[in-house]
C-alpha cells in the first residue's frame, strides 16, 4: 500500500491587528505634527530675519537721503565755497568761447573787407577757398545718410562755377553752369564701384555731387556778380567801387540780422519758430533780427544811392531770405544728426554754419538791385 507524500506544514498568514493600525496613523499623525511645527518655526525665524534685514535697509536709507538733503542744501548755499569754482569755471569757458567766436569772426572779417576792397579776382579767391572747404563739409553731411559723393570732383566743379561768376559774361553764365551739371553726369555714369571691378552708375551720389556746388558755389557766386557791378560811391572821402559798397551792405545787413536774432531771442523769446528744425529758435528772435536788418539797410541805402522805399525793401527782403537760409542748413544737419557742418571757423563751427545766410540772401540781394536799383 502506498504512502501518500508527507505536505509540509502552512504557515499562518499574519494579519494586521486593529492595534497595530491605530499605532501606524498614531505614528503618522506625529511625525506630521512635528514636521509641521518644524516648517512653522523655520518660517516664524525666517520672517523675523526678513523685517530684522528691511527695517536695517530702511534706516540706512533713511541716514542716506538724510545726508542727500544735507549735501544739496549745502550745494546751493550761496555762501558755500565749493559752488565757486565751478561757476567761475562756467564763466571762464563762456568767456573763453565767446572771446574765440569774436576773434575769429573780426579776423574773418578783416580779411573779407579787404578782399572786396581789393578787387574782383581778390575776393574771388578767397570765395574759392571757403567755397572748397564748405563742399568738402556738405559731402561730409551726405555721408552720414550713407551716400558717397565725390568731394574732389564736387569742388572742382564749384571753382569752375566761381571762376565763371566771376570774369565770364554774365550772358554765358547759365550756359557754363549746365555744361558743368552736365559733365559731372557724365563722371557718374562711367564711376567705378569702390571695390573696383565695374564700372557701375551712381545716381543718387551723383546728384549729392552736383547739388553740392549748385548749393554752394552757384548761390554765392551772386556775391561775384555783384562785385562786378560798375560805378563809384563815396565813403566819406574814400572812392569805393559799388559793386564793393553793394557786397559791404549785404554783409552788414545779414551780420545784424543774425545778431537781432540772437539778442531778441535772449531777450524775450517765449513762443519756438521751427522746433522741429532748430528748437533754439524763437519767433520773437526772427522779428527782431528781420527789425534789425531793415533798419540797417536803412541807414546804409543812403550811402549806396538808394531811396528810402528801397532800402527798407532791400532790409525785408535779405532779413527773410538769410533766416530761410539758416533754417535751411540747420534742416540739414538735423537730418544727418549733427550740431555742426565742420570745425574750420573757431568758435563759429564750419563755412556752411558761418556762410548759411549768405546762399540765399545773395541771390535775392543781386536780383534785387539789378532788376529795381542799379541804373
Amino acid at each position: 500500500m502506498k504512502q501518500s507524500p508527507v505536505q509540509p506544514p502552512r504557515r499562518k498568514k499574519k494579519g494586521l491587528k486593529p492595534s497595530d493600525i491605530q499605532r501606524n496613523i498614531e505614528r503618522m499623525s506625529n511625525e506630521l505634527q512635528r514636521s509641521m511645527e518644524r516648517m512653522g518655526n523655520e518660517m516664524q525665524r525666517n520672517m523675523e530675519r526678513m523685517g530684522s534685514e528691511m527695517q536695517r535697509n530702511m534706516e540706512r536709507m533713511g541716514a542716506d537721503i538724510h545726508r542727500a538733503r544735507q549735501a544739496v542744501g549745502t550745494a546751493m548755499s550761496p555762501t558755500t565755497a565749493s559752488a565757486a569754482p565751478v561757476q567761475r569755471g562756467r564763466r571762464s569757458l563762456d568767456k573763453k568761447n565767446l572771446a574765440l567766436r569774436v576773434a575769429t569772426g573780426m579776423s574773418l572779417a578783416l580779411i573779407t573787407i579787404f578782399t572786396v576792397y581789393h578787387s574782383v579776382t581778390a575776393f574771388t579767391i578767397e570765395a574759392m577757398l571757403l567755397v572748397g572747404v564748405g563742399i568738402v563739409e556738405f559731402c561730409g553731411l551726405a555721408q552720414r545718410k550713407g551716400l558717397s559723393p565725390s568731394a574732389p570732383l564736387g569742388v572742382v566743379a564749384g571753382t569752375v562755377v566761381l571762376a565763371a561768376h566771376a570774369w565770364a559774361p554774365t550772358q554765358y553764365l547759365g550756359n557754363i553752369v549746365a555744361i558743368t551739371v552736365v559733365l559731372t553726369m557724365i563722371c557718374f555714369l562711367f564711376r567705378r564701384a569702390p571695390q573696383g571691378g565695374l564700372i557701375e552708375p551712381h545716381f543718387i551720389d551723383g546728384v549729392a555731387t552736383i547739388y553740392s556746388f549748385l548749393y554752394v558755389a552757384w548761390l554765392f557766386g551772386f556775391a561775384l556778380l555783384m562785385r562786378r557791378l560798375e560805378g563809384t560811391v563815396m565813403l566819406g572821402s574814400l572812392e569805393v567801387d559799388a559793386g564793393a559798397a553793394y557786397v559791404y551792405m549785404l554783409i552788414i545787413t545779414v551780420a545784424f540780422s543774425d545778431i537781432g536774432c540772437f539778442a531778441f531771442g535772449k531777450a524775450f523769446g517765449r513762443y519756438p519758430l521751427a522746433p522741429k528744425i532748430s528748437p533754439g529758435k524763437t519767433v520773437e528772435g526772427s522779428l527782431g533780427g528781420l527789425f534789425t536788418c531793415v533798419v540797417c539797410a536803412w541807414l546804409l541805402g543812403d550811402w549806396v544811392h538808394l531811396a528810402p522805399q528801397w532800402s527798407l525793401l532791400y532790409g525785408v527782403g535779405v532779413g527773410i531770405a538769410g533766416q530761410l537760409g539758416d533754417l535751411w542748413e540747420s534742416a540739414m544737419k538735423r537730418d544727418v544728426g549733427c550740431k555742426d557742418s565742420g570745425r574750420m571757423l573757431l568758435g563759429h563751427g564750419g563755412v556752411l554754419d558761418r556762410f548759411d545766410s549768405y546762399f540765399f540772401a545773395a541771390p535775392f540781394a543781386y536780383l534785387l538791385i539789378i532788376w529795381f536799383m542799379y541804373p
